[in-house]
């Protein structure tokens, strides 16, 4: 950057000068810690158009002075920027720009084949799909047509209510053979007496 540039903080330090004032008087006046004085006096700090508007009271100017100034400032440190500068080689004018969509490169002869042995697995696992449900089905009917293990445990529900929130399914009843039969003694009729 020139030596001749006016900055901000190169005004704020002759206006500082001339009234024969230092950064904590002038702070104060203003409004402003010192610290923060102190930052845009060395032009570390840039000037906010609230900052603009304080200094502008106190030193009799208009707040345009100072934002001008911090923009003049502002763009000659970014034109120096070299990182920036070879970034803004990229960028074509408004003439010579084009918005179209960039074509999507077409899919080599190498990844042909990728995408074909992708695709008979997922076909290889639909067609697997069917013989499991088979299975699974096969299983189920083998299930419901084997008769009960014990007769104890099927006699166990009868003497336990079963809970109310599983109704769904009845417990299978056991073949008649299983259970014992008593013997009917006081049931029988009279007739199997003897006539005189």
């Amino acid at each position: 950057m020139a030596k001749d540039t006016k900055t901000p903080g190169s005004s704020l330090n002759a206006l500082l000068k001339k009234y024969n004032l230092n950064y904590n008087r002038l702070a104060k006046a203003i409004g402003l810690s010192s610290a923060m004085v102190r930052l845009i006096a060395r032009d570390e700090n840039p000037v906010s158009a609230a900052v603009a508007f304080r200094l502008a009271k106190f030193f009799k100017q208009k707040p345009e002075f100072w934002l001008s100034l911090q923009t003049e400032y502002d763009l000659t440190k970014t034109a120096a920027d070299k990182k920036l500068a070879k970034e803004l080689k990229d960028i074509p004018t408004v003439d010579k720009a084009t918005f179209e969509r960039k074509k999507k490169a077409k899919p080599s002869k190498t990844s042909k084949p990728k995408k074909a042995t992708v695709k008979k697995p997922a076909k290889a696992k639909k067609a697997a799909a069917p013989k499991k449900t088979a299975v699974k089905a096969k299983k189920v009917t083998a299930k419901k047509s084997a008769p009960p293990k014990a007769a104890p445990k099927a006699v166990k529900p009868a003497a336990k209510p079963a809970p109310a929130a599983k109704p769904a399914a009845p417990p299978p009843q056991p073949a008649p053979a299983a259970q014992p039969v008593p013997p009917p003694v006081h049931n029988e009729p009279p007739h199997s007496e003897p006539k005189v």
